[in-house]
């Protein structure tokens, strides 16, 4: 296994562990992930396809592929955590909202997710060199 197909595989499997994980906590009262008690978020959805593809693309050494589950799932992410600051600024002010959003703590998942995100991104970056033993 080249260091590229490690690199794909473990990217997918944390961003499938990153979409069940809590990714952030709202004044330790609310805990938000995008799978929780039955109800499912469209986000939650993307980046298991995202991971799935990205697993897939690694097996059969499709690495440059891997460029687009990296981006999507920054994309997803972003889009995530941009949602909301969207709409509070509707009702309270934009800074208002930026502020309180900042104050946020990220919880553990969402640490994993960029992590996963991230291996996508660099399995499709390193050149590919083939181990010969």
């Amino acid at each position: 296994m080249v260091v590229k197909q490690f690199l794909g595989i473990l990217g997918s499997l944390m961003v499938a562990l990153g979409a069940f994980a809590p990714v952030m906590n709202f004044f330790n009262m609310v805990s938000v992930k995008f799978f929780h008690d039955g109800r499912i978020e469209t986000a939650g959805i993307f980046l298991l396809v995202i991971a799935g593809a990205g697993l897939l693309f690694s097996l059969v050494k499709l690495f440059p592929l891997n460029w687009i589950t990296g981006l999507a799932a920054f994309g997803v992410i972003g889009y995530t955590f941009a949602r909301p600051v969207y709409h509070l600024s509707k009702t309270i002010g934009a800074d208002l909202a930026v502020k309180l959003f900042r104050s946020l703590p990220f919880e553990w998942g969402f640490w994993v997710l960029l992590a996963g995100a991230f291996c996508l991104l660099l399995s499709a970056l390193l050149k590919y060199r083939k181990t010969v033993r």
